[in-house]
């Protein structure tokens, strides 16, 4: 599942997410949510905030291609997150609630979802809609998907934001309430990761997945292509506008970028950064760039000396120069990160934010016993980007007497030894988000986060347990703030950079709808004939 360019999407298998961003962040606290009760170079591509075309624009039956460099583990979206796999299943599958462009939380299947108390929200769905299998959707469907990721027999990566659902109770065949076990500020962002799918399929969703969603799956041809096809009974008139997406699996970029040239595609997913250019003065191709909520990570074992040490684990975070790290691996398309979530955004916290201090650095080494600096590992998976940063941190980090053992994996065998049996010092990896500060707090730092690498801080994981349960964005923010403060100060990861992510397509494709999360719409696209 590992690009040729990132690896984002293998860490939210692994994960979770996506969901995420920043053209696109909130830079104050959320109004309420519709339906719900509750600078940019010249010279490069402009990044644009992509909508869905409204359900009047015609349509018609033309099949989408669309490459992507890596293969979903399997399509199951209730128990997986990877990148590859929701491209693909998220058209698949349908949810109570969406995300906009702008990330905010839309009604979808919901006609109505109402927050009763701190604990309780009333739902009700629109009648009619129909799974894959003809069956119509009910209120025990929302039960059962909702209970489906907290039951711990279906290990879904999602399992670890709705650890505050208690049950789904039916009241009628289209109405519901969910009940939290405690207050979770977060609950709506999260809802909207998961799938409503039909009991009677769940066995069998990781190879023939079944959803409510604008296409159904017609063949997965492993290493070849995921062919998804028109599903004529989708209940949002107008969509999708097209008859199918068929997703080419093509591990070589360059194989990629050949092939859209000649026309065989219509879309590149991922285009590398070092062909935005080209796109842009090709006539018949056009770039299309959305900024995301993502980051690429410096990841510490901390059950490893000397990582066990946050001096040393600071210490290495003021040693890097992360601009560098940015314009040597990435073209200069990115943005330094120091936090989880992006500068300029509400939750942002100025002074926990830091730079490149050198002088800190041999300070902290020296308070930690290694004045002389040390010898130790980093791994990184063999792709574009990660190999790049690899190769960046092992020179920058020689400058103050560590000494990296740079080793590039295979994708698999670096999923093995991080995830798998922990077997790594260092390693430099990626993931996306949706902007909330929960996300990255629960999936990456708290100790029982599922990325968890051997930290624990007892007043971090009370701070991000108050921020979840707080009532106003005020009291999420002040509790976010001294949690963020323990991150910088403590370095349970390092966050790197992050920012875009950029498209190809031919000039008779449009409609390609990307979130900053780094989900997409495939429904909205039309292709001129």
């Amino acid at each position: 599942m590992m690009s040729s360019k990132r690896i984002f999407a293998l860490l939210l298998a692994v994960v979770l997410c996506v969901c995420v961003f920043c053209g696109c962040a909130q830079k104050e606290p959320a109004k309420e949510q519709q339906g719900v009760t509750e600078e940019k170079k010249e010279e490069k591509t402009e990044v644009v905030k992509t909508s869905k075309p409204d359900a009047s624009v015609e349509g018609n039956d033309a099949i989408i291609t669309v490459a992507i460099d890596g293969e979903p583990p399997h399509l199951n979206l209730a128990q997986s997150l990877d990148f590859y796999a929701v491209w693909v299943t998220k058209n698949i599958n349908d949810f109570l609630v969406v995300y906009d462009t702008d990330m905010n939380v839309q009604l979808s299947m919901a006609k109505k979802l109402d927050r009763i108390d701190d604990t309780t929200y009333e739902f009700e769905i629109y009648p009619g809609i129909k799974f894959h299998n003809g069956r119509e959707v009910k209120a025990e469907d929302i039960k059962y998907s909702l209970e489906y990721v907290i039951n711990p027999d279906n290990a879904s990566a999602s399992a670890a934001y709705m650890s505050c659902l208690d049950n789904v109770e039916v009241t009628g065949d289209y109405t519901g309430e969910i009940h939290l076990k405690e207050p979770y500020s977060s609950f709506l962002n999260k809802l909207t990761m998961i799938p409503i799918i039909p009991e009677e399929a769940a066995a069998d969703l990781t190879n023939n997945p079944v959803g409510c969603g604008p296409y159904k799956l017609k063949a997965w041809n492993r290493d070849q292509d995921i062919q998804l096809v028109k599903f004529d009974d989708y209940w949002k008139e107008g969509y999708p506008k097209n008859g199918g997406v068929t997703f080419k699996i093509i591990k070589e970029y360059n194989t990629i970028h050949n092939s859209f040239i000649a026309k065989e595609l219509d879309i590149i997913m991922w285009s590398s950064f070092a062909d935005i250019a080209t796109w842009d003065k090709m006539d018949g191709v056009y770039a299309q760039g959305n900024e995301l909520f993502d980051s690429f990570l410096l990841c510490y074992n901390a059950d490893v000396e000397p990582f066990d040490n946050p001096l040393v684990r600071k210490a290495i975070a003021l040693a890097l120069n992360k601009q560098e790290l940015i314009d040597l691996s990435s073209m200069g398309y990115g943005k330094v990160l120091d936090q989880p979530v992006y500068p300029g955004t509400y939750y942002y916290n100025e002074k926990a934010s830091y730079t490149q201090d050198i002088e800190g650095t041999k300070k902290l080494l020296a308070e930690a016993g290694y004045p002389d600096g040390f010898s130790c590992e980093l791994i990184v998976p063999n792709t574009v980007q990660e190999s790049a940063c690899g190769d960046i941190i092992q020179a920058q980090l020689k400058e103050i007497g560590i000494e990296c053992n740079l080793e590039k994996m295979d994708v698999g065998v670096f999923i093995d030894s991080v995830w798998g049996n922990k077997n790594f010092e260092m390693c430099v990896t990626g993931d996306g988000s949706d902007g909330d500060p929960d996300t990255w707090l629960r999936r990456w730092i708290i100790s029982t986060a599922e990325n968890n690498f051997g930290y624990s801080n007892p007043e971090l994981d009370a701070l991000v347990a108050e921020g979840a349960a707080a009532a106003t964005e005020e009291e999420r923010k002040a509790a976010y703030d001294k949690a963020f403060e323990i991150v910088t100060d403590e370095q349970p990861l390092t966050y790197l950079f992050g920012g875009y992510l950029y498209s190809a397509l031919q000039d008779n494709v449009t409609g390609l709808t990307m979130y900053a999360n780094w989900w997409a719409d495939f429904d909205g696209i039309v292709k001129a004939e």
